[in-house]
């Protein structure tokens, strides 16, 4: 059977299951509009916040999200500069880009309460080059060390921004 021979068969049918109607009335084709979400209905009861919707997420509560973003991404193969897209397209819109990063986290089968940190959150991180190693201070470290940015691990000199 060819693809317009399928089409038209499709086309030709009155329902699509036995209770639903190909074209049910009321119903448009337009696409949804952007961030779209389930309208309240009685089935739907609106969920109301007592929190604030303009509280800005503190730094540690957004230096949490960008360590998520980052390990998601690199999960997923991304290259340094899609991370650094991502982190910052997280940071704009913080709520709902919790919500999708832990979900895509746990998809991965990540651990979330992962104590191992990133180097580009790290005040030793200048432009490319770790100053700790520089320094000396990292044993079997290079001084010309250059450290993936948004690989986690564990540091004895990661100093907070």
């Amino acid at each position: 059977m060819g693809l317009d021979a399928l089409l038209n068969r499709m086309q030709g049918r009155e329902s699509v299951t036995p209770v639903t109607p190909c074209y049910p009335a009321g119903v448009t084709a337009k696409p949804a509009p952007d961030k779209a979400c389930t309208l309240v209905t009685p089935v739907t009861p609106q969920i109301i916040n007592s929190e604030p919707a303009n509280e800005t997420p503190s730094q540690q509560e957004q230096a949490d999200l960008a360590r998520l973003v980052a390990r998601v991404c690199r999960a997923y193969d991304c290259h340094d500069a899609e991370i650094s897209q991502a982190i910052e397209t997280a940071l704009a819109d913080y709520c709902d880009a919790l919500t999708c990063y832990t979900d895509l986290a746990k998809q991965a089968g990540m651990t979330l309460n992962d104590d191992r940190r990133m180097c580009f959150e790290c005040a030793e991180l200048s432009g490319s080059y770790c100053m700790a190693a520089r320094r000396g201070e990292i044993k079997g470290a290079d001084r010309r060390y250059e450290p993936m940015p948004y690989q986690p691990k564990r540091c004895d000199k990661f100093n907070a921004r």
